[in-house]
Formats: structure tokens, C-alpha cells, sequence
């Protein structure tokens, strides 16, 4: 039998999935990634662990999946927005920056002043955040200029490990849509873009599509002494509506880990009229329109650590809570915001606060706060005339029953959660199979979903997360 693997390396795990080419999966391997905080405001992890990380628990998957089966490629999903330095042999001279990392706030806030903003992200869809790596590279050029001239290339962690695969440094077009400095409807990195920080195209990758094919020219991934086939995959949004089927008209993929995001796939380049929602790139003719917030499983493992208590255990604690949370409203903005406000600086509250609230009621509103966030998007992608039918679960807070119907009621959608939650691993293996012709188009991800629960909102809660969903709207400008 013919096998895939595919590797999603996010913000907090490195997962390896091992599918079969009819979707049936055979084994998840996981482990979790080190973050570094040296300052506030930085976000800062290990190229060369995630590295080693990577191609450890990607050959034990080949080992055993050798043993009875055909491995027929590796294909990747990576985190976006991060941005390391390396010199001219790939060695990196710097940590690697995550899209979490926001010391570029005051340069983000100075291109808003000086430049086009609005010519810029209908170039590049990217809307301006300290998250993207053209933020991110002009404060390397201000604050460690030596360093800055120094650097043979500027690269995100795809980059780094298909040059050390490969001996190539190549991109996904998914992947460079993201970073701000890619023009996305030229499909080449954007001359205005790079004058801003400062950099030629020699200094970056060569952008690929996301089902190009290479093989590993160091043996780092094989099977009896023969290369695996490499795929490069595209981000973890892209791969995560693909991996959970969330493709077709009106069919939106909604995700919860660390952060959070709800994204359609269509056809066509249309920019938000008001530059919020983001627009990148799965191929040359497909695009992944939505937003992000920051703050979804965070808010929760804030809570966490405040009550010292185990985050399964305070989710199972809403369910005790009216829906509402007996006026209780939380705008969750832990850690800034990225849709609507592309705000850094601005900060979360709570409001309606009286005596007789207890840990759950805050539990329950900080959930219900993430949920807001998101059907917000959902709002913002019917005004800009897309159509939002029904939401594809994926991610960790698919765990929690009563978090998916919350989600549910608020955007009065149903629900889908596929069976297995490794959307973006499993988009990554979608894509393999899409790049070595085994299937015809993306509209077939969906059929390779094979069992799913459908969720239903509830009609009474949901007239009641109509008044709570204006309410948050009002906290949230003043917030």
C-alpha cells in the first residue's frame, strides 16, 4: 500500500501524520517546540532544534512506515510570518522570529505613517503587523545594522529546511504571500516592498509552487539508502483548509490552537475594502481569504495559569455557565490583536463584572470572546460579499464539545469537525497527492475527509449571542 508522510511544524508542535492515499491515517507522531521570551515582545525559537526535530521524527515515521508500505513523498506545512538570519552557507545567525514576535511594533507604526498602506497591501494582501517579516527585517536594519549586512539571507523556517535538504533555497507561493513583500498577483517579491527594508531579491528565496517536487540531495530523509520524494507544501492555513475539506463555495475553515484563524478558499483576487482581512496564496489561480486573531488557546492557558489549573479541566467548567456568561463579556486581546484592529499595543478587558461571578463565568467569557473574534471575520468575509455556509473544525479546541457548540451558536453556522484534527499535516498530504497527479484538483480535498460530526447551532442561544456579540462590538472599539 502507498503511503504519505506529511509534517506540520507550527508555533508549539512538529507533527508527522502517515496517511494512506485514500486519506486513512496510519500514525501521528508529535512533539512540542521550546519558545524563548529574552524580552517582552520577543518570540524567539530554535532553528537548528525544530531542524533536527523535523527530520527525527520524520524518519522514525519512515522506518515503520517502510516496513509494509511504499512511501511515496514527504510534504510539508509550516508556520508563517517567522523570519530568521543566516549567512551564506545556511548557518543562522540569528533565533528564529514567530509571527508572536512583535518588536517590530514601532517600525509598523512609522510604514503606516510613511508609505501607501493601502497600494502596499493591495500588492502584497499582507496587512501591515509587526507579525510580517518586512516589519520584522526593518528592525533588524535599525537595530543590529551590523548583523543586518552581514546576513547572506532572509528566510522563514521553510526556506531553512528545504536549503538543508536541498542545497536550494526555495519558498512556497504560500508561504511568500505572507510575509508582506510578496506580490502576489505577479507572483515575483515586490521592488517597493524590498526598497522598505532595505534588502535585494538575491537576499530571499526562490518562490515555487506549493506542489513542487525536489529530492533531499544529504540522505537526511530516506528509505534503504534512496532519497524520499520532498514536496514543498505551502503555510499551515493554506494546509489546514485542505486538510479539513474546507474547500468549495461557502465551505470556511475555522481553526483554534495558540492563535486562531477562519479562511476561505476561492478563485480571484478581491482585496478587503477596509484592509483587514488577509489574502494569500495557495497556487497561481487560488487564494485563502480570512482573518487572524491572536488570541485563541493562549487565553486559555493564561486562565490556566492564573487559577493554577489544568486547561481540559476549565473548559469542562462552562458547561455549568449560561450562554452569556450571566453578563459577563471578555474582548480577549491578550497579546495585541490582528483582525479587525492590526493593533500591537491594544489590550484585552473584561466588563460586567459583579460578586457573584466565579472562575467558570471567566472561563466561559474569554471563550465566548475568541468566538466573537471569529464570527466577526466571518462577518467580515459576507460584506466583502463571500458566502459563509458552514464552518470546517480543526485544531485543539475541536476537544472541547461545548467550544464547538459555543462556536456554533455565536455564528449561527453549522459546525464540521472532521474525525482527525491534523488538518494542516493532513492538507500537506493532500497536496502530495495533488503535486505527483494522483488527484485532479483541489476541489477533491473534499472527499478525502472521511467521517466527520456536524454540529447545529442552537436558535435560542444563538438570539442570545446576537445581543453579546454587539455588546463585545462596543467593548471592543473602546478597548
Amino acid at each position: 500500500m502507498d503511503v504519505i508522510l506529511g509534517a506540520d511544524i507550527g508555533t508549539t508542535h512538529i507533527k508527522v501524520v502517515t496517511a494512506t492515499t485514500s486519506g486513512k491515517t496510519l500514525s501521528v507522531l508529535k512533539r512540542s517546540v521550546t519558545t524563548s521570551q529574552p524580552v517582552a515582545g520577543f518570540h524567539e525559537q530554535s532553528p537548528e532544534e525544530i531542524f533536527r526535530d523535523v527530520i527525527d521524527l520524520c524518519n522514525i515515521a519512515l522506518d515503520e512506515a517502510a516496513k509494509t508500505h511504499q512511501v511515496l513523498a514527504i510534504s510539508f506545512s509550516t508556520a508563517m510570518h517567522s523570519l530568521l538570519l543566516t549567512d551564506e552557507y545556511g548557518r543562522a545567525l540569528t533565533p528564529m522570529l514567530t509571527w508572536a514576535d512583535i518588536r517590530s511594533t514601532a517600525q509598523a507604526d512609522e510604514l503606516k505613517n510613511t508609505v501607501s498602506v493601502e497600494q502596499l497591501y493591495h500588492r502584497t494582501g499582507t496587512p501591515l503587523h509587526p507579525m510580517s517579516p518586512l516589519c520584522k527585517l526593518i528592525w533588524f536594519r535599525e537595530n543590529e545594522p551590523a548583523l543586518f549586512e552581514r546576513a547572506a539571507r532572509f528566510v522563514s523556517f521553510k526556506e531553512f529546511l528545504f536549503y538543508h535538504l536541498t542545497g536550494d533555497w526555495l519558498v512556497d507561493y504560500s508561504m511568500a504571500s505572507a510575509t508582506g513583500l510578496f506580490d502576489s498577483q505577479r507572483l515575483q517579491w515586490d521592488p517597493e516592498a524590498l526598497e522598505l527594508a532595505g534588502i535585494k531579491a538575491e537576499r530571499l528565496a526562490e518562490p515555487v509552487p506549493v506542489t513542487y517536487i525536489c529530492t533531499g540531495d544529504k540522505l537526511l530523509l530516506s528509505v534503504n539508502n534512496e532519497p524520499v520524494k520532498l514536496i514543498i507544501g505551502g503555510s499551515d492555513g493554506a494546509m489546514a483548509n485542505l486538510g479539513a475539506g474546507a474547500v468549495g463555495k461557502g465551505r470556511a475553515a475555522v481553526t483554534i490552537g495558540t492563535s486562531g484563524a477562519l479562511r476561505l478558499l476561492h478563485e480571484g483576487y478581491k482585496p478587503d475594502r477596509k484592509g483587514q482581512l488577509f489574502f494569500y496564496l495557495l497556487d497561481e489561480n487560488t487564494w485563502i481569504t480570512g482573518g487572524a486573531i491572536n488570541n485563541g488557546g493562549l487565553a486559555i492557558e493564561w486562565l490556566s495559569g492564573l487559577f493554577d489549573k489544568p486547561v481540559e479541566d476549565l473548559l469542562k467548567e462552562i458547561e455549568s455557565i449560561a450562554p452569556g456568561s450571566d453578563g459577563l463579556l471578555c474582548v480577549p486581546y491578550l497579546q495585541g490583536e490582528r483582525f479587525p484592529v492590526w493593533d500591537a499595543k491594544i489590550s484585552g478587558s473584561f466588563a460586567g463584572l459583579r460578586a457573584y461571578h466565579t472562575r467558570a463565568h471567566f472561563v466561559r467569557a474569554i471563550v465566548e470572546g475568541i468566538c466573537y473574534g471569529l464570527h466577526e471575520v466571518s462577518q467580515a468575509l459576507r460584506s466583502n460579499e463571500y458566502v459563509v455556509t458552514e464552518l470546517i473544525a480543526s485544531g485543539g479546541f475541536t476537544q472541547s464539545a461545548e467550544w464547538v457548540q459555543l462556536l456554533a451558536d455565536i455564528t449561527g453556522l453549522r459546525v464540521n469537525v472532521p474525525s482527525n484534527p491534523e488538518a494542516s499535516a493532513m492538507g500537506a498530504i493532500f497536496t502530495a497527492l495533488y503535486a505527483l497527479g494522483l488527484r485532479g484538483s483541489w476541489d477533491e480535498a473534499a472527499s478525502f475527509i472521511l467521517d466527520e460530526k456536524i454540529i447545529h447551532p442552537d436558535e435560542s442561544r444563538h438570539g442570545v449571542y446576537a445581543d453579546g456579540y454587539a455588546r463585545y462590538l462596543a467593548l471592543r472599539n473602546v478597548t
